[in-house]
């Protein structure tokens, strides 16, 4: 299921817009601020995931562009946990769209990450002005038609109990075999 962007508070200049039609949820962010394209680590957005079965999850970030060369500002930065920040873009211009590539080290690949169990932490950093993101999804091979608009942030399980920022809990519908801890950080359940 998707995680909405919104799950995590805008912080500096990511923008909650609803200008672009289609977008999901209460809004989408946009980076409105300068151009980071040598600096990663600039505001970022953080989200907890929760790894019930480890493995290699493919990564897709619903996204949306405008600029007239669909090769440029068309990213962002993202990382997991410590790891090192890798560009993430989208070729498709003017249109919400599911196409999620990564470059890193020169390399352009589909985007995935080996997670093993337990909680790891998301982030998605500021790099190309006007680049605007609606959700993104983190999913197995297994996962019949993963990327499906059907496949909604699913309900907040155990409110109440959570603390920090990061409030929302979702889970995986194929993927989800328990719950973690009850005041974990946890944006998503996989």
């Amino acid at each position: 299921e998707t995680v909405e962007v919104e799950s995590a508070s805008a912080i500096e200049d990511w923008v909650p817009e609803t200008a672009y039609a289609g977008y999901t949820g209460e809004c989408y962010y946009t980076w409105r601020g300068p151009n980071y394209f040598s600096v990663p680590g600039v505001a970022p957005l953080e989200y907890g995931i929760y790894i019930t079965n480890p493995g290699l999850y493919k990564f897709n970030f619903r996204n949306y562009h405008t600029y007239s060369d669909p090769s440029e500002e068309n990213d962002h930065w993202t990382r997991m946990d410590d790891g090192p920040a890798k560009k993430t873009y989208s070729h498709t211009i003017n249109q919400w769209n599911w196409h999620t590539v990564h470059e890193h080290d020169g390399q352009h690949v589909e985007a995935s990450y080996n997670l093993s169990a337990g909680m790891h932490t998301f982030k998605m950093e500021a790099r190309s002005f006007g680049m605007s993101v609606d959700g993104f999804h983190f999913y197995q091979d297994y996962v019949a038609d993963p990327l499906n608009p059907a496949h909604r942030q699913s309900p907040i399980m155990g409110a109440g109990e959570i603390t920090g920022s990061l409030k929302r809990w979702h889970k995986d519908v194929a993927a989800a075999k328990s719950e973690p801890v009850a005041d974990a950080p946890c944006t998503a359940c996989l």
